[in-house]
C-alpha cells in the first residue's frame, strides 16, 4: 500500500517526541534525521551544544527566537536525539504540557532524580540548590519550549498563580547566570519573536520582553532557518526520493506551469518567467 501525506509529518511537538506518543517522524532518530533538512545555522546549534557537553566551551544559554513557524521545535527535537548520540542526559520541559500546579524547576528535578525533593515548593529555589541538583549528574541538555504559554496561563489566574508566573522568571534568571560558571551543561530555552501568536497578546509582550530581558543577559540569540532554506526544508520532509529524481520528473511539470502563466499573463509582479522558474524548480 502506497505511503499517504498526512499532516502528521509538520505536526512536530518536543513533548510528545520525548514521551514517545508521536508520529514515527519524530519519535525515531533516524526517520527524523532522514527527512530533516540540516541548515547552515542548525548545524551551528548542534555543534554548539555538543561542544559545551562534551566540556569544550561554548555557550551554556542558548535562546532560540524564532518568528511562528521558523524551525524552533524541529531544532529542539535534533537536540533531543543528539543528546542520546552525546552521552548527555535530557530534560524536556514545554509550557503547554505544563499545569499551573507544576513548577520548571521541580520537573527539571522530578526528570532527572525521579523525584522532587530539594527543588519542591513554589519560589524559585536559588543558584546554590539548582546547582546541587545538577552538578549530581553528567552531561545535561535541557530543553525549554513554549515557555511564554505556561507563564501566560498563569498570570491570568488567581494571585498565587501570578506569583509563581513571577518566580519563573525569576527562576530562568538563575538558571540562565548559573551556566556561566558550570561545565558540561547547556540551556536550549525558545521564545516567539513576537507575542502575535499568543491569544492574549498585551499581557504576552510584557512577559515576552521580561523574560527576553533576563535570559537577554547571558544568552545568545540563534535562529535555527532562514529564508532560503525553506524549499530544502520541505523537500527533505515531503519527498523520499532521491534528490536528482525529483529534479529530473520536476522540470517538465514546472516547464508547463510557468509557460502557461507567462501566456495567460498571470505571473506574479516583479517576477520574470525565468526567475518563476527557479523558484519552482527550488
Amino acid at each position: 500500500m502506497d505511503k499517504k501525506l498526512t499532516m502528521d509529518v509538520f505536526a512536530a511537538d518536543l513533548w510528545d517526541t520525548f514521551k514517545g506518543d508521536g508520529s514515527e517522524e519524530y519519535t525515531d532518530s533516524k526517520t527524523f534525521f532522514k527527512k530533516t533538512h540540516i541548515t547552515k545555522n542548525l548545524q551551528d546549534i548542534l555543534d554548539d551544544v555538543r561542544d559545551r557537553l562534551q566540556g569544550r566551551g561554548g555557550d551554556g544559554f542558548l535562546h532560540i527566537e524564532t518568528p511562528f513557524g521558523g524551525g524552533k521545535t524541529h531544532a529542539m527535537i535534533a537536540l533531543y536525539h543528539k543528546a542520546a548520540e552525546w552521552g548527555a542526559k535530557p530534560v524536556v520541559i514545554v509550557g503547554t504540557a505544563m499545569s499551573p500546579e507544576d513548577t520548571v524547576w521541580g520537573m527539571i528535578e522530578g526528570q532527572l532524580n525521579g523525584k522532587v525533593d530539594k527543588l519542591s515548593g513554589r519560589l524559585a529555589p536559588g543558584r546554590e540548590k539548582i546547582r546541587e541538583v545538577l552538578e549530581m549528574h553528567g552531561p545535561i541538555l535541557i530543553l525549554i519550549d513554549e515557555l511564554l504559554s505556561y507563564i501566560g496561563v498563569l498570570n491570568n489566574g488567581g494571585a498565587e498563580h501570578v506569583k509563581l508566573a513571577n518566580q519563573t522568571i525569576t527562576f530562568i534568571q538563575q538558571l540562565s547566570e548559573l551556566m556561566s560558571s558550570s561545565k558540561r551543561i547547556c540551556v536550549v530555552a525558545s521564545f516567539p519573536a513576537s507575542s502575535y501568536e499568543m491569544v492574549d497578546r498585551e499581557s504576552a509582550e510584557d512577559l515576552l520582553l521580561r523574560l527576553s530581558k533576563v535570559a537577554g543577559r547571558k544568552e545568545r540569540k540563534i535562529t535555527p532557518v532562514r529564508p532560503d532554506d525553506v524549499p530544502n526544508i520541505i523537500r527533505a520532509r515531503l519527498f523520499s526520493t532521491p534528490e536528482n529524481e525529483i529534479r529530473r520528473d520536476a522540470e517538465e511539470i514546472v516547464s508547463k506551469l510557468v509557460d502557461y502563466c507567462e501566456r495567460e499573463a498571470i505571473l506574479p509582479p516583479r517576477n520574470t518567467a525565468k526567475q518563476y522558474r527557479e523558484r519552482f524548480q527550488q
